[in-house]
């Protein structure tokens, strides 16, 4: 049997509770949530589309962009 690490993440219809997996985490069958998933987790799994069982939705996994700014610093020129 393969390790893994699931996401619960709520179907925005319906809110029922939904899991995907990711093998690009540790691999250790640990469980995150969908508002403190690891960023190698969440960036294996942008793009994935997941079905609700229940209201039978289908919805793609995006991911939000907290950083709208790039930080910059000087450097000096010699």
């Amino acid at each position: 049997m393969g390790m893994f690490d699931t996401v619960s993440i709520h179907c925005p219809g319906c809110y029922e509770p939904l899991e995907v997996q990711s093998k690009a985490g540790t691999c250790e069958l640990e469980i995150f949530d969908e508002k403190e998933m690891p960023a190698d987790i969440a960036n294996d799994l942008k793009g994935e589309l997941i079905t609700c069982h229940l209201c039978k939705r289908t919805w793609e996994l995006a991911l939000y962009d907290w950083k709208p700014t790039v930080p910059v610093f000087l450097k000096e020129v010699v």
